[in-house]
């Protein structure tokens, strides 16, 4: 939505860079790039759907491939967020975990 205000609802794509406003480098790259990778959420989530999975599938087996198609979109879609939209892979360093 940003992006679009910003090129003040120019349809034309080669007069949206002139009709962009003016804009110093700091909120240039706010506007346009991705925020950091952070994988304790992605562990997190994944923790709980095998958690729900194992603790309640025995008497409702209809967990388990429910969890596994879970985990697999999850697995699908942080696949194409490292690939398209964030900027660069994350660096396997102590920051990370």
């Amino acid at each position: 939505m940003k992006q679009w205000l910003d090129t003040k609802h120019e349809k034309d794509p080669h007069k949206r860079h002139f009709a962009t406003k003016k804009t110093a480098r700091a909120p240039y790259k706010a506007l346009y790039s991705s925020g950091d990778y952070v994988i304790h959420f992605k562990y997190s989530g994944v923790l709980n759907i095998v958690y729900i999975a194992f603790m309640y599938g025995i008497g409702i087996p209809l967990l388990f491939p429910i969890a596994g198609l879970s985990i697999f979109s999850q697995w699908v879609n942080e696949r194409y967020n490292v690939a398209y939209v964030f900027k660069l892979p994350p660096t396997l360093d102590e920051k990370l975990t």
